[in-house]
């Protein structure tokens, strides 16, 4: 036996086929195989199991709806809290009321916080608390507004004087803007009786078109800036405007709080120009007719605000109301300008400045040429020389209440008055206030005239050089300079 093969001794083991003797064979046998060593081709690989595909797959599906549901959720409490809670300053008032019930605070920073009061049947919720911080407002409880307005004017803020003595410019710029006046924040104010709280303070300004008149933005900046850095008082600001302005308002309030400008603490609430030009435009539309003649600058309602103002305008809460112009520098702190309410005599109901030009000498000529000695013209101190309305002084309260001053709000009875003086005029408000000052000199507390210093000279060349002086004079300190008919207001000291 061969060692390791268990095969006997005598056993011989045939000889080993090769390939070539394995093909012949097969051959005669009719087969025909192919060596797979090395003409076979290659197999494809056996499928793997799809058990594990089909569970990323359902993960995925899962992972994506869960996704989907929580941006749902997201939006929906996103809306929520844009809507009945706080939002940062690039929401603020994204949808557009008559008068918001936001009222906006700013706060020393980067960001400004706008404090939502939700109004259920006439009460106002509860009190928000935030960081006292000059040039903040803490929101106080508001009363929610139910106002009405004014016609837009296409034409706000701008001083064209024009160069025909028969149409005179007059204080161009500051009309439009005494009625949209832009009014600064309005203080969560407590609706008392008295006119207390920790903002009885209010203001009204207008500011419109100031994407068409960029100048117009500088002008009211430069304005507050000079009303913040002086006001020792907290005021409460009411805006008039359209929307280009509203934003260009909330830019400059912003760097004014961020530049740390104002010394004390203010608010301000933004009125929609168009919404208050429907709603004054029925209770003006005669007034404009009768005063203004039609003439095409101050044809809008918009232009007699401060006259129908006390009636469903302004908040039952805002007794004391000074509406400006933004053409304005303060010289003075603004409280010291509230004091004049102060000195009101008991028939006063509003105070106002003399017009520091002889335009209604030149307004009022047929009548003086008439009426030969008449005082009606004349420059002061004696003179009923008419009215700037760029600085007004409003008691609200005295306002509603004074029926005589009600009855010249219709057409017949100022008709009369325009008839009677044979005026037709073109500035709007301080139009009708000057014809009413005629007859009832005893409704208007004369401001001093460093209360608004009007440095427009337009009338001096106009054939008005011999008496010009005796207007425009205003000797002493000065509290306001009013950069009137786009006249350039030099920085003083």
């Amino acid at each position: 036996m061969r060692r390791g093969t268990g095969e006997p001794a005598s056993y011989s083991r045939p000889p080993a086929q090769t390939d070539r003797d394995v093909s012949e064979n097969n051959q005669r046998k009719g087969m025909h195989f192919v060596n797979n060593s090395r003409t076979r081709p290659k197999t494809r690989p056996r499928p793997k199991s799809n058990d594990k595909n089909l569970l990323v797959n359902v993960l995925r599906w899962k992972l994506l709806r869960c996704l989907i549901l929580l941006i749902v959720v997201f939006c929906i409490l996103y809306g929520i809290f844009v809507y009945t809670g706080p939002t940062t300053g690039k929401d603020i008032h994204g949808h557009d009321r008559y008068l918001p019930n936001e009222a906006i605070s700013f706060v020393h920073g980067d960001h400004m916080d706008v404090i939502h009061i939700e109004h259920r049947g006439g009460q106002v919720g509860n009190q928000a608390k935030l960081p006292q911080a000059p040039g903040f407002v803490p929101p106080q409880n508001q009363e929610q507004f139910v106002g009405k307005g004014l016609p837009q004017s296409n034409n706000l803020g701008q001083n064209q004087p024009k160069h025909d003595i028969q149409q005179p410019p007059g204080d161009v710029a500051n009309q439009g803007q005494n009625l949209l006046q832009q009014p600064p924040n309005v203080p969560l104010v407590l609706p008392d009786s008295t006119g207390t709280g920790e903002f009885p303070y209010h203001v009204i300004q207008s500011l419109t078109n100031t994407d068409k008149r960029p100048h117009l933005k500088t002008r009211f900046e430069e304005c507050m800036i000079s009303i913040l850095d002086k006001s020792s008082v907290n005021l409460h600001f009411f805006f008039v405007v359209d929307k280009p302005s509203k934003e260009a308002i909330m830019n400059i309030m912003q760097d004014i709080t961020n530049k740390r400008i104002a010394i004390s603490k203010f608010q301000f609430n933004f009125l929609d120009v168009d919404e208050l030009a429907k709603e004054l435009a029925p209770m003006v539309l005669m007034l404009q007719e009768h005063v203004s003649g039609g003439h095409p600058y101050y044809g809008d309602a918009i232009f007699f605000l401060s006259i129908a103002i006390h009636q469903h305008v302004m908040p039952e809460y805002v007794h004391r109301l000074i509406m400006l112009d933004t053409d304005l520098i303060f010289k003075s702190d603004i409280k010291r300008l509230f004091d004049h309410f102060d000195l009101f005599k008991s028939n006063n109901i509003m105070g106002i400045a003399h017009e520091q030009q002889p335009v209604y000498r030149h307004m009022f000529s047929l009548y003086r040429s008439q009426n030969r000695g008449t005082l009606v013209g004349d420059p002061p101190p004696n003179g009923l020389t008419g009215f700037n309305s760029g600085v007004l002084l409003l008691d609200l309260d005295r306002m509603r209440r004074n029926t005589l001053y009600h009855s010249y709000l219709d057409g017949p009875t100022t008709k009369k008055l325009t008839e009677k003086y044979h005026f037709k005029g073109h500035l709007g408000d301080q139009d009708f206030f000057t014809l009413l000052s005629l007859d009832h000199p005893d409704f208007f507390h004369v401001l001093p005239c460093s209360w608004n210093r009007q440095l427009c000279v337009w009338w001096r060349d106009k054939g008005y050089a011999d008496v010009f002086d005796q207007y425009f004079s205003c000797p002493g300190k000065i509290d306001i300079y009013h950069g009137n008919c786009n006249t350039p207001i030099p920085k003083m000291p």
